[in-house]
């Protein structure tokens, strides 16, 4: 029966006829269908896209396969952002590379939604090196790809789309100089000049000024126009924005320009750039598409910059490559260091970690590659000549001099140096950070107590934690150094749990016996010092207080108080708002300068605890006139003897070499490898036991006193505030674990704990598990 008969057999009511359906479709309608068909086909050539989709769990960090639509074909190119489904959401990602077919069904894979980008933003040198970053840390390209790329903004793409690239020479004059003050200057030119083989330079920056910069300052201010000689991409990464800030100003004061749009041309054009993760959104965005297009080469920041999309051979310079800021707190923690170094030995750029202490990873490396680290350092006599006179006054000296106000924080001698240098200019005294802490000290020598298998720091077990959780409730403003004797009979050590009886532990410094716990605070000091020099202007700069941190003071009679890194610099005649706007500012520096409670550094708990205790001191002793002009330096109490005799000898090796021993007797980073696991108790231990299986037993670390075990703990570990729910009433323990290895079976170590993670995120297990590839801490 045909349609027609049907419909004519079929009962209706009077005016109520079925009404007929179409034969078929419109012809208008066909077409739409045909064309979204043929938008949809999959392209003719490389049909497949393997995507990296914003997807941060471990156990889903790998290339996802989509099908490129022809009308997308030309668009979606390796590198460019794009637009899909994954499950019932709609995600970013990155197309990672074009493939003729996929290891999955044709008929299980989506089509690519939308490409958002004209252009690669991403390119394949970038791609390759976020891949092996991954790798190294234990994350997932994807977790790079979040870190490293920010947000786009489109309308900065269309502002771009005509920029030209500027060009900027070196001035030989500046190499010149710098040739007469430090040496091995000739072989760092010469590493930049060729472009066939990677480099690592260690520089040790001089103290005091350089036509009117500070010596930082000029030297990389020389890097970077060296480097844009060279045609040679660069990124400088320093330790906040305040130093950021002050390398541009250096940089527009030397002739090169920050992007910026052209007044005239309307086109953006600039020599330079600043990227940073608290920019703006579009700045941010503009800074690193300007990078990626090759428009501009050379990248200031923060630690965000660390990736910044630079093409190969690039100069990577670190500045304070240790600062505690170099850490990236997401996942998967990578650090400045091995990235830059990892990134440089990939192109063969150029790797140059600067700053007025050299850290135990750079020392590490003069050691281990002596033949081809550049090391450049102070001629001895130039850095007598910028010094200051540093004199370390701690109770032996104080006694020496007859001083009648010994206990003081700060005794006689210091105040007459202070009174009689700030009728010159202006006097900076050093305190050190808020803190409140409590530590296990020697009772004889007072300082910090150590584990004999680790020389780990050591806490009372049991009440050890109310102690220092009382201390810190306590408010107390006046800082507090009353000493008591333990309670307790035994101590643990916080980095490898090994319980230390009172009664059988000897101090390492000075045999005694005795441990005392200690209250260490700096509560208030500011509010103490003021009072100590009358009748001059107190400027205290500190992010504690309500007007922050000081940028600039004059060259006048003035008491500055600060805390470290926040330390105003002196600008001379010139140094107005109006002169910093035509560059015609210049620095001058602080008459004395006075480090206060320097015994605070004796009980520290970081791995890096002397090292940045040093630089501290340093970049406040860096700001002072020399020796020759009356400046001097002054220690203000007891402090750990390789750390004063590093600025008593304006040789900051000295502790750089004593702090790569220790290492070796312990069998500490960097001379071995080493990783920290870190979560709810069971998930921990079973990660670490998937470790030693997937070794076969973890061989133990060979140290000069014998061999030690390859992990340390599980020791407990603080809770955030933001897990406290998690952690409630006792249901979970949160713990730590040190992982050691040789540095060649790091890679093999990084695999197993990521397999570890993704397996326990595939089981949907809810509790924590974190682990962190040499970590700043080990606490």
């Amino acid at each position: 029966m045909n349609e027609e008969s049907a419909h004519a057999q079929q009962p209706a009511l009077d005016g109520l006829a079925v009404r007929k359906r179409a034969s078929s479709r419109s012809a208008a309608a066909k077409a739409r269908d045909a064309k979204a068909a043929a938008e949809l086909a999959p392209a003719a050539h490389q049909p497949i896209a393997r995507v990296v989709l914003d997807i941060q769990t471990p156990h889903l960090g790998r290339l996802f396969d989509y099908i490129v639509p022809e009308k997308w074909a030309k668009l979606a190119q390796p590198g460019a952002l794009i637009r899909t489904r994954f499950g019932g959401q709609r995600v970013s990602g990155i197309i990672w590379e074009r493939a003729d077919e996929s290891s999955a069904p044709r008929s299980s894979l989506r089509p690519l939604e939308r490409v958002l980008t004209t252009v690669p933003l991403v390119g394949e040198h970038m791609r390759a090196e976020i891949d092996a970053i991954a790798q190294y840390f234990g994350g997932s390209s994807a977790n790079i790809v979040r870190l490293a790329v920010p947000p786009r903004v489109a309308k900065v793409e269309g502002e771009l789309a005509d920029s030209d690239r500027a060009h900027v020479h070196a001035d030989s004059t500046h190499l010149d100089t710098l040739t007469a003050l430090y040496a091995n200057m000739s072989e760092l030119n010469r590493a930049l000049a060729i472009h066939t083989v990677s480099a690592h330079v260690v520089w040790d920056t001089l103290a005091g000024f350089t036509d009117g910069l500070v010596q930082w300052q000029y030297d990389l201010t020389w890097l970077a126009r060296a480097a844009l000689d060279q045609e040679r991409p660069s990124v400088f990464i320093l330790p906040d924005m305040r130093h950021v800030t002050q390398l541009a100003e250096a940089l527009r004061r030397s002739g090169c320009r920050e992007l910026s749009r052209d007044a005239a041309t309307g086109q953006w054009q600039g020599d330079f750039v600043v990227l940073n993760a608290s920019l703006p959104a579009a700045d941010r965005y503009r800074a690193y598409y300007a990078v990626s297009q090759g428009k501009v080469s050379c990248v200031l920041g923060t630690r965000a910059a660390m990736y910044a999309p630079v093409g190969p051979g690039a100069v990577y310079v670190s500045y304070h490559d240790h600062v505690y800021q170099n850490w990236d707190g997401f996942t998967p923690y990578p650090n400045v260091w091995d990235v830059l170094k990892l990134r440089a030995e990939r192109s063969r750029g150029i790797v140059v970690n600067a700053g007025y202490v050299r850290s135990r990873m750079s020392q590490w490396q003069m050691d281990a590659h002596e033949k081809t680290t550049i090391e450049v350092h102070a001629l001895p006599a130039v850095a007598a000549e910028r010094s200051a006179w540093v004199r370390h006054l701690n109770r032996e000296e104080l006694e020496r001099l007859a001083d009648p106000a010994i206990g003081a924080r700060v005794p006689s001698t210091a105040v007459r140096a202070l009174r009689s240098a700030v009728e010159r200019g202006p006097v900076l005294l050093s305190i050190p950070a808020r803190s409140q802490s409590a530590v296990l000290c020697c009772g004889t020598c007072r300082k910090l107590a150590a584990c004999r298998r680790c020389l780990g720091p050591l806490m009372p077990a049991g009440a050890a934690a109310s102690a220092q959780e009382s201390s810190a409730a306590s408010g107390q403003g006046v800082p507090q150094r009353a000493l008591q004797r333990t309670r307790e009979q035994h101590a643990v050590c916080q980095w490898c749990a090994t319980p230390t009886s009172s009664a059988t532990w000897t101090c390492r410094h000075c045999g005694g016996s005795a441990m005392r716990l200690l209250h260490v605070g700096t509560e208030g000091t500011a509010q103490e010092l003021a009072g100590l020099i009358q009748g001059v202007p107190i400027v205290i700069s500190t992010p504690h207080q309500g007007r922050g941190v000081v940028d600039w003071i004059p060259n006048k009679p003035a008491v500055v108080i600060a805390t470290p890194g926040a330390e105003p610099v002196v600008r001379a005649a010139g140094g107005d708002a109006a002169g910093r706007a035509n560059g015609s500012s210049q620095h001058a520096g602080y008459q004395t300068v006075a480090i206060i409670d320097a015994w605070t550094s004796l009980y520290g708990s970081a791995l890096d605890q002397r090292i940045d205790t040093l630089t501290s001191w340093a970049e406040a002793a860096a700001l002072c006139v020399p020796r020759r002009e009356g400046g001097q330096v002054l220690i203000l109490g007891e402090a750990e003897r390789s750390v004063a005799q590093s600025l008593l000898l304006q040789d900051t090796r000295v502790l750089a070499r004593q702090e790569l021993s220790d290492a070796r007797e312990t069998g500490l980073p960097p001379v071995i490898s080493a990783a920290l696991v870190w979560g709810e108790k069971n998930s921990v231990l079973q990660a670490v036991s998937a470790v030693e299986a997937d070794f076969g037993g973890l061989p133990a670390i060979q140290t000069l006193d014998g061999e030690l075990p390859s992990v340390l703990g599980p020791v407990p570990k603080s809770i955030p505030q933001t897990m406290r729910q998690q952690y409630m009433e006792g249901m979970y323990q949160r713990v730590q674990c040190v992982i050691r290895v040789q540095h060649a079976d790091l890679p093999r170590l990084v695999r197993s704990l990521r397999d570890a993670q993704a397996r326990h995120t595939a089981a949907k297990g809810s509790e924590e598990l974190h682990f962190h590839v040499h970590p700043k801490n080990l606490i």
